[in-house]
């Protein structure tokens, strides 16, 4: 796995404050940085690549948190195929536009006012999913569970 910086960028979120949202805010949040990477990446490179940077720690941040064990794998496919949209989708044919479609799915269901309230062992649906977590079901998962074998546009 790529690292990025060893200096936080997000000092304050590395901090500790990052482990506070939910998974849908944490997702919402990186998808800003992939849309910030979109808007920059013809126009300015300097910015582009900072977006990328802050994009990647956020994504590094996210596979830290311990509440997000069963959904990590989903988590580190978002990541790999922002990367290969960065490189120009030339490993899966990724796309900042699917990416962001994709995230855009979590921005919106952090801060949606419906709270879901599931039987404890059955929130989400998905394994590693915490009670009252609003994040959507996973896109990189067919409809029993189970990961996709491989990451693409469409599963996006």
């Amino acid at each position: 796995m790529i690292k990025t910086a060893k200096t936080p960028i997000h000092k304050e979120l590395a901090a500790g404050r990052w482990f506070n949202f939910s998974l849908a805010e944490q997702l919402g949040n990186i998808g800003s940085e992939v849309s910030r990477a979109e808007r920059w990446r013809e126009k300015d490179e300097k910015l582009f690549w900072g977006a990328v940077e802050r994009a990647l720690e956020l994504f590094d941040l996210t596979l830290d948190d311990p509440r997000w064990k069963g959904r990590r794998l989903e988590i580190a496919r978002a990541r790999e195929v922002f990367c290969d949209a960065v490189y120009g989708g030339k490993l899966y044919g990724s796309s900042f536009k699917g990416m962001q479609n994709y995230f855009d799915q979590f921005a919106m269901a952090s801060t949606s006012p419906v709270i879901l309230t599931l039987p404890t062992g059955q929130a989400g649906g998905s394994e590693g999913s915490q009670p009252g977590d609003s994040s959507p079901p996973s896109a990189l998962q067919n409809d029993s569970g189970a990961p996709t074998p491989a990451p693409s546009e469409a599963s996006l």
